[in-house]
């Protein structure tokens, strides 16, 4: 059969391209007639349309070889291209790199902090050539800022005393002030902010001279006629920097900071950059998951792949279905037994292999508590934290892993619990009294993981080293074939 025969393609969740109802139909038949069963993969967010029919193309064979009848769904995302243009020139825009460096050393003053300096509320000055070192050399040494991270156990919070002292020297910081000023003499009029608005596209502007988020760009702005393009009020500007740096002292307070490095660029990109820093894409993406499984088996790809399963399925005989998620392909595995339970007859279940999933721990408890009836054995393949913190996703701006930004940047709060990632199974820092749901998720998920690097056999070894190699890596897929062939 050619590779066709086993892809389902869509577009915001419908059939797109050569995948018709007719054509999942043959594929199901095809599938259900295969003695060893169905395999569904669900492919990552990062990777494109052609990267998608690859990876298919790539793992057909394995699969095949497997015993199973695997069916693809490539989906349109391309996450990894929007990252790695619009990170790559936020890190070069003349204003990130000064917030970056104002906010990196009026932290380490605060948490350097001595006694006597909280006492006569006083941020005490630094030599800061080891800040400036480390940021000069951060494409050769992305953790490097990490090592000069300040002990912050005892630290307090900003005070307002010290926010107001704060706020008064940025007042005098002429390159600040220069650079807010670059910017609102390149404010678009309301008209075409609107319309860059309107496009949703994977980048837009307020300013020709950034690439700041225009809704959050908008809320320092101006305008005593509100048709006239305004200016950029500094004073409100350099509050917010001084709000985001409290922010910043918070996360390290309650011991949510991501490094010294990764948790000031996280806090910078949502508190300016947020949906050019991909935060509208990602959102788009979980929603086309969603979408797929609409209720018009005709045009929505899930939909129709299951309303084929019902029709052709053996009620009193469950199939053997494999369901494979990479990454946000999890997101996708948890919309499919949602549908798939409502749909189904009741006692078909599923073999589900997440492979360093980005789905959050909290919708995958609410999965657990819906439908862990209809998952008959899960085993998850991710990597250990250290490695996750070694696996920079875009040079020189973020030095940890696609699920480390993924829980900084793009969930909607900041350290997002993420089922992939390893920090959050420690209760001394995610305990039940503030996590409820991480306690189902934990019991859960402990005795079903292979933790990067592993060599345990029986399907429990994996030797990825990086978030997108889980799916080539020899190591994993012989694992995956191993289940298959001869269960958990």
């Amino acid at each position: 059969m050619a590779l066709s025969d086993h892809i389902i393609h869509l577009k915001d969740g419908k059939m797109a391209g050569a995948t018709t109802a007719q054509s999942v139909k043959t594929m199901v038949s095809s599938a259900l007639a295969q003695p060893g069963g169905l395999l569904l993969h669900f492919h990552g967010g990062l990777v494109n349309d052609a990267a998608g029919r690859d990876i298919a193309k790539r793992l057909l064979p394995v699969y095949q070889a497997a015993g199973v009848y695997p069916i693809f769904f490539v989906w349109e995302a391309g996450l990894f291209e929007i990252l790695k243009n619009n990170l790559s020139e936020i890190a070069r825009e003349r204003l990130f790199k000064l917030l970056f460096k104002l906010l990196l050393r009026i932290v380490k003053r605060k948490l350097g902090q001595s006694v006597a300096d909280r006492n006569a509320q006083a941020l005490p000055q630094v030599d800061d050539s080891d800040l400036r070192l480390a940021v000069s050399q951060l494409e050769q040494d992305p953790l490097g800022l990490d090592q000069l991270q300040p002990d912050y156990r005892d630290t307090l919070e900003l005070t307002r005393f010290e926010q107001l002292s704060l706020e008064q020297e940025l007042t005098q910081d002429l390159q600040l002030v220069n650079s807010l000023n670059e910017i609102s003499n390149g404010l678009l009029t309301p008209q075409e902010l609107a319309a860059a608005k309107g496009e949703r596209s994977a980048r837009s502007r307020a300013s020709s001279e950034t690439l700041m988020d225009p809704d959050q760009l908008d809320t320092y702005i101006e305008r005593p006629d509100p048709a006239a393009r305004g200016f950029l009020s500094t004073a409100k500007f350099i509050k917010s920097i001084v709000v985001l740096a409290a922010q910043i002292i918070k996360r390290y307070r309650s011991d949510r900071d991501h490094g010294f490095h990764a948790t000031l660029v996280e806090e910078l990109l949502r508190k300016y950059y947020v949906g050019n820093a991909g935060q509208l894409i990602w959102d788009l993406m979980k929603k086309d998951t969603a979408d797929s499984f609409q209720p018009d088996t005709q045009v929505y790809g899930g939909s129709c792949l299951i309303a084929e399963l019902a029709r052709q399925m053996n009620a009193g005989q469950p199939s053997k279905i494999r369901l494979v998620g990479h990454s946000t392909g999890a997101v996708y595995i948890s919309e499919f037994l949602e549908s798939a339970d409502a749909m189904l007859p009741a006692g078909q279940t599923f073999d589900v292999m997440f492979l360093a999933p980005a789905i959050t721990a909290k919708k995958f408890s609410v999965t657990l508590a819906q439908h862990r009836h209809r998952i008959a054995n899960l085993r998850m393949f991710t990597m250990r934290d250290d490695l996750e913190r070694k696996d920079t996703l875009v040079p020189i701006i973020y030095p940890h892993s696609l699920l480390y930004f993924i829980s900084g940047v793009l969930e909607d709060n900041s350290d997002t619990l993420i089922l992939g990632m390893q920090r959050y199974y420690d209760p001394n820092v995610y305990d039940d009294a503030d996590f409820l749901f991480m306690t189902s998720v934990r019991e859960y998920m402990l005795t079903r993981v292979a933790w990067s690097i592993a060599d345990d056999g029986n399907g429990r070894t994996t030797a990825s080293r990086k978030h997108g190699d889980f799916d080539n890596d020899a190591a994993t897929l012989a694992s995956i074939g191993h289940i298959i062939q001869r269960g958990f």
